[in-house]
C-alpha cells in the first residue's frame, strides 16, 4: 500500500492566542462642572490646614497631610464630594473585579464601600514617596486646585507592579504611568499599586483629597 498519497504528513495547527495574565485596570473621571464644589472643599482644606494638626506618618515630604477622618466632616461640600468619589468608585468596580477576582462579582450580592479619606497640599518642592495603600482593595486621588501650567510637575506616577519586568528591557518599554493634576479629574487605582507624585515647582498650592475604599458583602452604600 502507498503511504504517500498526496496527503501532508504535517501537523496541522490553528492560529495561536494572545492571553493577557496581569494587566492593571485603572479608572480616570473627569468632573468638568465641579468648580463650585472644588473652590468649597478648596476653602475648606486651607482653613483645616490652619486649625488641625496634620498627621506625620504620610507619605509626603513638606506639605500638609490631614487626619484620615476627612470624610467623617459634616461638612456639605464635603459629603456631596464623598457621594461624587463612591459613584466614581461604582463605575471602576465592575472592571476592577473582574481583573482581579476570578468569582463572578454577580455572585457577592451586594457590596458595602468603606470609605476613608484624607486631604494634601503640596506646595514648591513638596513630593509624595513611592507608597501603596496596605488595608484596602481600592484607592484614588481627586483634584481639588492644581496650577494651569501643566509643567508645574506633581504628576502623580503609577509603577508598573510587574516587579520583573524590566530585568531585560525593551526598547521604549513603559514602566510606569504619569497623570498631571487637574482639577475635576479622579484617578482610581487598586490599592496594592505603589505610587508617588514628583516634586512640585508651581505657585500657589497643589490640593487634593487621596481615599481608600475596603469593600464588603453587604449593601452598596457607603458606612
Amino acid at each position: 500500500m502507498d503511504h504517500h498519497s498526496g496527503h501532508s504528513d504535517a501537523a496541522k495547527s490553528t492560529p495561536g492566542q494572545a492571553i493577557p495574565l496581569f494587566p492593571t485596570v485603572c479608572f480616570v473621571a473627569e468632573h468638568q462642572d465641579a468648580e463650585e464644589l472644588n473652590e468649597a472643599i478648596k476653602t475648606y482644606c486651607l482653613e483645616q490646614e490652619k486649625t488641625a494638626a496634620g498627621i506625620e506618618s504620610g507619605s509626603i515630604e513638606g506639605g500638609y497631610h490631614s487626619s484620615r477622618e476627612f470624610f467623617d466632616s459634616e461638612h456639605v461640600a464635603v459629603q456631596k464630594l464623598k457621594e461624587l468619589l463612591l459613584e466614581d468608585a461604582r463605575q471602576y468596580l465592575g472592571h476592577y473585579w473582574k481583573q482581579e477576582s476570578t468569582t463572578p462579582l454577580g455572585s457577592m450580592g451586594d457590596l458595602a464601600m468603606r470609605m476613608t479619606g484624607w486631604s494634601v497640599i503640596l506646595r514648591q518642592g513638596n513630593v509624595s514617596k513611592p507608597h501603596t495603600h496596605p488595608g484596602a482593595q481600592l484607592s484614588g486621588v481627586y483634584y481639588v486646585s492644581t496650577p494651569q501650567d501643566q509643567n508645574d510637575g506633581g504628576e502623580l506616577v503609577l509603577a508598573d507592579p510587574r516587579i520583573r519586568a524590566t530585568v531585560a528591557p525593551l526598547v521604549g518599554q513603559k514602566s510606569n504611568a504619569l497623570f498631571p493634576p487637574r482639577a475635576g479629574v479622579t484617578i482610581l487605582f487598586p490599592s496594592f499599586l505603589e505610587h508617588y507624585v514628583l516634586p512640585f515647582k508651581g505657585s500657589g498650592e497643589r490640593i487634593s483629597i487621596a481615599y481608600n475604599i475596603v469593600l464588603s458583602p453587604k449593601s452598596l452604600q457607603s458606612d
